[in-house]
């Protein structure tokens, strides 16, 4: 698989969060209802495994053009993932269908290195691990959008965010609508994905500013009992000069992850620089 599949396989962006207006009431039998910035503090609390394993699924477009070249490629992808983020490292597994040609996939990163498995054997590049801190980590929305919410004063909700209560969970969204009501959302998302498509150290480099985001829409699920994300779902449409990406992403969070994630040797003897 290139490293384009792999890095624009890895816009993931701000999360969303606002719990409902209904009022809590003033009944004892009843329990109060939590703030935004409770269910956030306790999500991001839930959340805070050094490490995750979660199942993630994506349907893409991406036009680009490579040495001068037109390039489309349509991608389904299934793939397992374990993520540590102290340290910060990630193990994928799984199968890549890209313009109709199924490839296994397989992809360690760690110290500041990325190895993928393609036909040909083991590659290697530099990557900046730093960057899947806000990339890989499926806490990382909540994260985000607990900032973002500090900033704009503890308990504002801005446009284009939203929840309700789907049976046992917390439902938010965030369209298209954030992104135009606050300047530094808009910001942000588009570093992150600049990060995510730059890190693969391929023949992609883009400036954040010169990125258009065309729609966006994320919704995030977490369990109302234990404030555990449980999954988490995005699509992104993005062009930038001569790349285009139209992405559906889904991340079902499987659990906690406890183990290490190390490159084998022979998987680092073999590997071959790009």
């Amino acid at each position: 698989m290139s490293n384009l599949w792999l890095r624009v396989s890895s816009i993931l962006v701000a999360g969303a969060l606002m719990v409902s207006g209904c009022s809590a009431s003033d009944s004892p039998d009843k329990p109060k209802e939590l703030t935004p910035t409770e269910v956030i503090e306790k999500s991001v609390e839930a959340m805070s495994e050094k490490g995750y394993t979660y199942e993630m699924k994506l349907k893409q477009n991406t036009q680009t053009k490579v040495f001068g070249q037109q390039q489309t490629v349509n991608m389904n992808m299934d793939t397992n993932v374990d993520v540590t983020t102290h340290p910060v490292a990630m193990h994928t597994k799984g199968t890549v269908n890209a313009n109709g040609s199924p490839i296994p996939v397989e992809i360690y990163v760690a110290d500041n290195a990325m190895y993928n498995h393609t036909p040909q054997g083991w590659t290697t590049v530099a990557v900046d691990t730093s960057s899947l801190d806000s990339s890989d980590d499926p806490a990382s929305g909540l994260k985000q959008l607990d900032k973002w919410i500090e900033q704009l004063g503890g308990n504002v909700l801005p446009k284009g965010v939203s929840v309700k209560k789907v049976g046992g969970s917390y439902l938010m969204e965030v369209d298209y609508a954030a992104l135009k009501s606050d300047p530094s959302f808009d910001k942000m998302l588009k570093d992150q994905i600049a990060a995510g498509i730059q890190s693969g150290g391929g023949f992609i480099t883009i400036d954040p500013n010169q990125i258009k985001i065309e729609n966006y829409k994320q919704q995030i699920w977490i369990d109302a009992k234990t404030f555990k994300q449980t999954k988490q779902v995005v699509d992104t449409k993005i062009s930038a000069s001569d790349l285009a990406v139209d992405q559906h992403l889904e991340m079902i969070l499987k659990g906690e992850f406890n183990g290490k994630i190390t490159v084998p040797a022979e998987v680092k003897n073999s590997a071959k620089s790009m």
